[in-house]
């Protein structure tokens, strides 16, 4: 039997945001009284901000370059402009700690249910009925024997209608209850919200179709090569990780793509 205060908490990732946490605000207005931790890196920049706000049992700071990141991607050097080493902080620090945990990002400010109501999406209010969800998601993990994680999508996974109920193939971590003794974890910078390590087959994570948590668009759609362009670096890196994961269409017909194009590994050396 799971002691829901005891055995659970919410841990919330932030950067630079101490005036505008989201999800904090979201879970003082559900009335969620259980433990909770909001989590910032050294290099943040409000890190003084962050103490006076936060209540000091309540704030956890850590160190960018002492937290392990099983395999690093798409770059040579460090780069510290990502949140994969702040989810795996939670998860060594969680893990010990506590069965259950929820990861969020700071950014969320609502969740809705989605309802199929005969061709079309409803949206419907789920704030109140969250603490509820919440103890759901741990008895539902604790029924399973092979399930690790349980998320809410997101609400740009809904673009599209009813089909794209039936279409959402990316389980994103920007909202997830783990189950600690079935940890994995975050192995790239880029797309660090989605990719886990996958040595064992017979853990399983799963989005929740039926509610969505509602964040603001970060991106842009300018395009470009830059990093801070958030557009073709992600893409690129799926190319190199997992080109057989990668499929590649034209969005216009007058596009003309050369299907000799693929990626390969020039030099032995580089491949990691």
């Amino acid at each position: 039997m799971i002691d829901f205060e005891k055995d659970f908490a919410i841990f919330i990732l932030s950067h630079n945001r101490v005036d505008k946490i989201d999800t904090l605000n979201m879970l003082e207005k559900i009335g969620y009284n259980g433990k909770w931790y909001v989590v910032i890196s050294t290099d943040n920049t409000q890190i003084d901000r962050y103490k006076k706000k936060i209540p000091k049992e309540n704030l956890l700071i850590f160190d960018k370059k002492e937290v392990k990141v099983d395999t690093m991607y798409s770059t040579m050097k460090f780069e510290p402009r990502s949140a994969v080493y702040a989810r795996n902080f939670i998860i060594d620090y969680a893990t010990p700690r506590y069965k259950y945990f929820l990861m969020a990002d700071d950014d969320i400010r609502d969740i809705k249910f989605k309802v199929d109501l005969g061709g079309h999406i409803k949206d419907m209010a789920a704030m109140p009925h969250i603490p509820q969800i919440l103890r759901n998601f741990v008895e539902y993990l604790e029924s399973s024997d092979k399930l690790a994680g349980l998320a809410f999508a997101i609400g740009s996974g809904y673009f599209g209608g009813v089909r794209s109920i039936y279409k959402m193939e990316r389980e994103v971590c920007v909202f997830m209850v783990f189950k600690s003794s079935h940890i994995r974890r975050f192995r790239g910078i880029q797309c660090e919200d989605v990719i886990l390590s996958c040595d064992n087959f017979d853990q399983v994570y799963l989005t929740w179709r039926g509610g969505a948590v509602i964040i603001p668009q970060r991106g842009q759609n300018a395009g470009g090569n830059d990093y801070d362009t958030q557009s073709l670096p992600p893409n690129m890196f799926w190319w190199i990780a997992a080109p057989s994961a990668v499929k590649v269409t034209g969005r216009w017909s007058r596009l003309r793509f050369n299907k000799k194009l693929y990626p390969c590994i020039i030099r032995e050396n580089n491949r990691k």
